[in-house]
């Protein structure tokens, strides 16, 4: 079962990253991203986004429904999917909700990390070499305008008053604390994993079993 989840596991992953890549898929595999992505909460600016339910907001209100939703609906999906949790006999239903939660961070952890540091993606758009336009005619901010909201100028009001903090909290909770996580459970079960013990292998095996 363990190695079946595994699988699962990192073919979720592996689809999450390649759906994000800029090419040409078929419509009907668009379609799917773009379902998967809304259940999931698996971000996709190819296929899906979260502002797409809110066409009449300004770009402003877009952006923080796109970074919002990319943060906040993950939880929502591990909360439903500890609420609809099946029971299995062999293990206590703590030891089930702290393994689900665990597997649906491993899943969901590309799309979390890269919302996070989404916050800080900018863009330049008009430099020295973008046409021979006045500086009041050109979008030239030195630090560039945010990607997710391209008339916002990077580092600088609401960017970096709201979205800054937000995107450091993202990343020390988000990028940094599932790794740090993993690395913690695995090096305090160091020694039942080092002789193969069947429990440790049945709970934890998806962490660490495709390095070996």
């Amino acid at each position: 079962m363990d190695g079946c989840l595994q699988v699962v596991i990192i073919h979720a992953q592996y689809y999450i990253i390649i759906m994000r890549l800029p090419v040409d898929y078929p419509p009907i595999m668009s379609k799917l991203s773009g379902t998967l992505s809304a259940v999931t909460g698996a971000e996709s600016a190819i296929a899906f986004s979260y502002s797409c339910f809110f066409p009449d907001l300004a770009s402003g209100g877009q952006a923080n429904t796109q970074l919002l939703g990319a943060l906040l609906v993950p939880f929502a999906v591990i909360v439903t999917s500890t609420i609809i949790w099946a029971v299995d006999s062999t293990l206590d239903l703590i030891t089930q909700l702290r393994l689900l939660v665990m597997i649906a961070i491993f899943i969901l952890y590309p799309g979390w990390a890269q919302a996070a540091l989404s916050v800080f993606a900018c863009s330049k758009i008009d430099t020295e070499t973008t046409g021979h336009q006045s500086p009041f005619e050109k979008a030239a901010w030195r630090h560039g305008y945010w990607v997710r909201d391209m008339a916002q100028e990077c580092y600088t009001g609401v960017h970096q008053r709201l979205y800054v903090p937000i995107g450091i909290a993202s990343v020390i909770v988000l990028c940094l604390g599932p790794p740090l996580a993993s690395f913690l459970i695995l090096w305090k079960h160091r020694t039942e994993i080092w002789n193969n013990s069947r429990i440790v292998r049945q709970r934890y095996s998806f962490l660490y079993t495709r390095y070996k």
